[in-house]
């Protein structure tokens, strides 16, 4: 069985890479060259090393190779609470920052900062259950086979039990949205107080469904900001880019205006303003092509370090006979006039390159947004946003249309 899987990964490659010269590399030498290390293979997890070891001679990104056969561990479910605790010099737990979520979406929605919860960074947590807790131990001991249940903490200002509240609250089974939902907020709140609410701020996680939505939930509610700083770091590709292209490079082609004063562009909800692009090394895929796309297309400058470089679209069919998959780079390539195929494996150069230290990112600096900021308030100051200049109502009168026209009567 695993040498059919072997052979049949090498042909998958074989028969649906995306250029039919294999880019250069001899693949059936390749194949000769890894198929000895098959009668070697003990377990799954090193057939799939072997299988890796192999596709990687090709040197393109979303060569991937996952799933099978394999071992795998009891995983034991742990309830979070949404929060960072730290030992307090009282001995229990402190709670040092509380995540906000989206407390309006049941995925986003950050237990503790319920409104029958309501706990405050800096409260200490001193019973699970009716359990103590002490900082010595590992909260999440008692947090076991807890994920989306509900359970009663016990928190007060002190460690002293007699000004302590008991409150319920169900546990998340993972704190990655809250959490995201916490760091976006942060930045759009920390943009808009660094513009005077000038510039607005988009994050999009990755090019698929998810993404969309974030970009949909935040461009409409800012497009009548003056800036927009899209965060595209992180990004983890897809196939909407062009979607969010399109949006952002639309043009105002003429303006509309109500007697009331409501003023609206034509094409309605386009931008008037500046576009700031964030990008980072780890953005990939779709996220590669949107930053480049925003160059090719001039919609602003993009910001950051250089992309991942995997553009060569990759397809899941065709699993192995036990169920795993070696993925085949064979549905499209990226191609322009200006780098050709050049994209894949280099990924895109910011026009502005700015490095995150980690050790600043730890204490609660991001160099490249503040450096979005600064260079959208110079590009703003340079060239703000056009607003029209309406003039005077077009006079309907009698006399203005014999002076227009020569002639007494209207037809």
């Amino acid at each position: 069985e695993w040498r059919q899987i072997f052979n049949e990964a090498w042909r998958l490659m074989r028969d649906f890479y995306w250029t039919r010269d294999m880019a250069g590399v001899d693949w059936k030498a390749m194949y000769n060259k890894y198929k000895p290390f098959l009668s070697r293979v003990t377990t799954r997890e090193e057939l799939q090393d072997l299988i890796g070891e192999m596709v990687a001679e090709l040197s393109l990104g979303h060569t991937y190779v996952w799933g099978g056969d394999q071992r795998r561990a009891r995983r034991v479910n742990v309830g979070l609470l949404g929060a960072d605790l730290v030992p307090d010099p009282s001995g229990r737990l402190r709670f040092a920052r509380i995540y906000r979520g989206a407390n309006w979406d049941s995925r986003r929605r950050s237990p503790l900062t319920l409104p029958h919860v309501g706990v405050k960074e800096g409260e200490l947590l001193l019973k699970v259950n009716g359990r103590p807790v002490t900082a010595s131990e590992n909260i999440y001991r008692h947090l076991q086979r807890a994920a989306g249940q509900r359970i009663t903490i016990t928190v007060g200002k002190t460690s002293s039990l007699a000004s302590a509240r008991q409150v319920e609250l169900k546990l998340l089974g993972s704190e990655r949205r809250v959490r995201y939902e916490h760091w976006v907020r942060r930045n759009r709140e920390y943009v808009s107080r660094k513009t005077g609410g000038k510039v607005g701020y988009i994050h999009i996680p990755n090019m698929m469904s998810r993404g969309m939505v974030e970009f949909a939930r935040w461009f409409y509610p800012q497009v009548r900001k003056q800036g927009l700083i899209v965060d595209a770091r992180w990004n983890g590709g897809g196939f909407v880019s062009a979607i969010m292209v399109k949006r952002l490079a639309r043009k105002i082609l003429s303006w509309r205006r109500s007697r009331l004063g409501w003023v609206s562009p034509y094409p309605s909800n386009t931008l008037n303003g500046r576009v700031v692009v964030l990008t980072n090394e780890s953005a990939g895929s779709d996220g590669d092509i949107f930053s480049r796309a925003v160059q090719v297309a001039k919609i602003g400058p993009v910001i950051g370090t250089r992309t991942w470089g995997g553009v060569v679209g990759i397809s899941l069919q065709n699993p192995l006979v036990d169920g795993g998959i070696s993925t085949r780079p064979g549905t499209f390539a990226w191609w322009e006039p200006k780098r050709r195929w050049r994209l894949e494996g280099e990924g895109v150069t910011p026009d502005i390159v700015v490095d995150n230290d980690p050790g600043a990112v730890y204490r609660g600096r991001d160099a490249q947004l503040d450096r979005s900021i600064e260079v959208m308030l110079r590009l703003l100051h340079e060239s703000p946003p056009a607003e029209p200049i309406w003039g005077p109502s077009p006079d309907k009168s009698k006399d203005a249309w014999v002076r227009r026209y020569g002639q007494t009567d209207k037809p």
